[in-house]
Protein backbone atom coordinates (compact mmCIF):
# COMPACT_ATOMS: atom_id res chain seq x y z
CA UNK A 1 0.00 0.00 0.00
CA UNK A 2 2.70 2.53 1.07
CA UNK A 3 4.17 2.09 -2.62
CA UNK A 4 1.43 2.50 -4.20
CA UNK A 5 1.05 5.56 -2.45
CA UNK A 6 4.23 6.78 -3.31
CA UNK A 7 3.89 6.19 -6.85
CA UNK A 8 0.30 8.21 -6.71
CA UNK A 9 2.39 11.10 -5.39
CA UNK A 10 5.03 10.75 -7.96
CA UNK A 11 2.50 10.47 -10.81
CA UNK A 12 0.36 13.80 -9.75
CA UNK A 13 3.17 15.34 -9.66
CA UNK A 14 3.01 19.23 -8.08
CA UNK A 15 -0.25 21.51 -8.12
CA UNK A 16 0.79 23.69 -5.56
CA UNK A 17 3.95 25.87 -5.17
CA UNK A 18 3.35 26.21 -1.79
CA UNK A 19 3.32 22.44 -0.93
CA UNK A 20 5.92 21.64 -3.33
CA UNK A 21 8.22 24.65 -1.40
CA UNK A 22 7.69 23.25 1.77
CA UNK A 23 8.53 19.77 0.52
CA UNK A 24 11.39 21.00 -0.83
CA UNK A 25 12.26 22.28 3.09
CA UNK A 26 12.31 19.40 4.56
CA UNK A 27 13.65 17.46 2.00
CA UNK A 28 11.19 15.70 -0.18
CA UNK A 29 11.27 17.10 -2.83
CA UNK A 30 14.25 19.01 -5.06
CA UNK A 31 13.46 22.46 -7.22
CA UNK A 32 15.37 22.31 -10.88
CA UNK A 33 16.51 25.91 -11.68
CA UNK A 34 16.93 23.76 -15.65
CA UNK A 35 13.48 23.06 -15.92
CA UNK A 36 11.97 25.16 -13.28
CA UNK A 37 9.89 22.46 -11.76
CA UNK A 38 10.31 20.61 -8.94
CA UNK A 39 10.60 16.62 -8.68
CA UNK A 40 10.08 14.40 -5.52
CA UNK A 41 12.59 12.59 -4.01
CA UNK A 42 11.23 9.21 -4.03
CA UNK A 43 14.16 8.05 -1.51
CA UNK A 44 13.17 10.35 1.19
CA UNK A 45 9.55 9.25 0.53
CA UNK A 46 10.26 5.73 1.36
CA UNK A 47 11.23 6.27 4.75
CA UNK A 48 8.09 8.09 5.74
CA UNK A 49 5.11 6.05 7.27
CA UNK A 50 2.18 5.17 5.73
CA UNK A 51 -0.06 7.48 7.61
CA UNK A 52 1.67 10.44 6.76
CA UNK A 53 1.98 9.63 3.10
CA UNK A 54 -1.46 9.50 2.59
CA UNK A 55 -2.33 13.03 4.61
CA UNK A 56 0.74 14.14 1.78
CA UNK A 57 -1.62 12.57 -0.70
CA UNK A 58 -4.74 14.55 0.13
CA UNK A 59 -3.62 17.60 0.33
CA UNK A 60 -1.74 17.67 -3.31
CA UNK A 61 -5.33 16.19 -4.28
CA UNK A 62 -7.05 18.77 -2.59
CA UNK A 63 -4.64 21.33 -3.65
CA UNK A 64 -5.63 19.97 -7.30
CA UNK A 65 -9.10 20.24 -6.76
CA UNK A 66 -9.11 23.43 -5.58
CA UNK A 67 -6.99 24.77 -8.64
CA UNK A 68 -9.37 22.63 -11.07
CA UNK A 69 -12.46 24.36 -9.60
CA UNK A 70 -11.08 28.08 -10.09
CA UNK A 71 -10.42 26.91 -13.54
CA UNK A 72 -13.45 28.56 -16.08
CA UNK A 73 -15.52 25.52 -18.20
CA UNK A 74 -13.81 25.28 -21.55
CA UNK A 75 -15.24 26.80 -24.25
CA UNK A 76 -16.99 24.22 -26.68
CA UNK A 77 -17.39 26.54 -29.41
CA UNK A 78 -14.30 28.09 -31.54
CA UNK A 79 -13.87 31.78 -30.41
CA UNK A 80 -12.85 32.67 -33.66
CA UNK A 81 -14.02 31.22 -37.20
CA UNK A 82 -11.01 31.34 -39.88
CA UNK A 83 -12.93 31.16 -43.16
Amino acid sequence: MKTLVIDALVGAGFHSVLIAQKCEQVGLARFSNLTNTWSWKREMLEQLELEPLQELYTGMREAREALEAKMPEPVEEPLIVLQ
